[in-house]
């Protein structure tokens, strides 16, 4: 597997509207599957090569086009599932717990041109195991297991949770969308799909006005100040300090020019590759293709080698034979200035 190397794209100067989102999604390759008493569990396919993945990550939308070969002498009919990360359900707050994801309203998959209808399986998880079964037998519905409640029954759900709760812990709640297709002997078939992420992120206001020691401090602080300490995921999105002093220099051009007020947001894209490793060998052509919202964004990613720029939003990276890692996730940077 090529070694992963920190890669980021700078935008050109200008100044953009923040973009503000709190929940956070992971989303998987395709993979074959098959369905019985424990749901779907994802196989290893001997047969089907994956020729090449076009996967195309937005702040808004990700898009992925596969080319399979079943290398096999016989036609191939398969469960496919398309694996979403658990969700953690908001316990103990007033605020709405009925998940209703965006991937799930928005998810469309196409073979070779033709839209085919999707099913939808949902479980509860506790490390990585099944409960749900054992949810019901203690008398919980489906609605009280998947958190489908009103603001008005909140509270006498979570009474009733209370002690499922001391049992088994909090679990999260698991989604697997899936369908049948065939793969025709010898031939290639074209798969694709489309969603709106949800998207993990955060954001910052360094500077509100005031004297200019104040500004400097508020810079300094910047990176420490988004949730969740900044080292904590330097692993995972390769941002480099040749980034950070960009997006503070946008800031500080963004108050040379008259804001009044500058925000930092980003907005990060989490997903998983590792099941693109359960096709025949290597995929043969692998491009992730990162599209920015606006010219003047930055993105961070963990990915081998140096991209090309094919836009002026868009930037490719292209590897051969392909032996994918267990996941990457997108950083998308959004410098904010308003003049009051």
């Amino acid at each position: 597997m090529p070694q992963l190397k920190m890669f980021t794209i700078f935008p050109l100067p200008a100044i953009v509207g923040i973009v503000l989102l709190c929940t956070s999604q992971v989303f998987a390759n395709d993979s074959t599957a098959r369905l019985g008493a424990g749901g779907i569990e994802l196989l290893k396919n001997e047969h089907i090569r994956m020729l090449e993945e076009v996967l195309e990550i937005s702040p808004t939308k990700v898009r992925v086009k596969y080319r399979f070969l079943n290398e096999s002498d016989q036609d191939t009919h398969t469960t496919v599932a398309f694996p979403v990360s658990p969700e953690d359900p908001i316990l103990g707050y007033h605020s709405p717990v009925a998940f209703s994801s965006n991937i799930l309203k928005t998810f469309k998959v196409l073979v070779n041109g033709r839209l085919l209808t999707t099913q939808h399986e949902r479980k509860a998880v506790v490390d990585g195991r099944d409960i749900t079964a054992e949810l019901r037998k203690l008398g919980l519905s489906d609605k009280e297991i998947f958190f489908e409640v009103s603001y008005e029954n909140l509270d006498p759900l979570l009474e009733k949770l209370r002690k499922p709760r001391e049992e088994f812990g909090d679990w999260s709640i698991s989604h697997t969308l899936y369908w049948e297709m065939t793969f025709p002997t010898h031939k290639e078939t074209i798969v694709e799909h489309e969603y709106e992420p949800g998207a993990g992120g955060g954001w910052t206001i360094p500077y509100q006005g005031g004297a200019k020691e104040e500004f400097k401090k508020s810079v300094a602080n910047l990176w420490s100040s988004f949730s969740g300490k900044l080292e904590e995921r330097e692993d995972e999105d390769c941002l480099d300090e040749a980034t950070k002093r960009a997006v503070e220099n946008r800031v500080k051009v963004a108050v040379a020019e008259g804001a009044n007020s500058v925000s930092v947001s980003y907005v990060s894209i989490e997903y998983i590759l590792g099941t693109g490793r359960n096709w025949k060998g290597p995929i043969g052509e692998f491009k992730l293709r990162l599209i920015k919202e606006k010219p003047d964004q930055f993105v961070s990613v963990c990915f081998p080698g140096r991209p090309e720029k094919i836009s002026p939003t868009t930037y490719e990276f292209v590897q051969k034979d392909f032996v994918p890692p267990d996941k990457l996730v997108v950083y998308f940077y959004t410098v904010d200035g308003e003049v009051k």
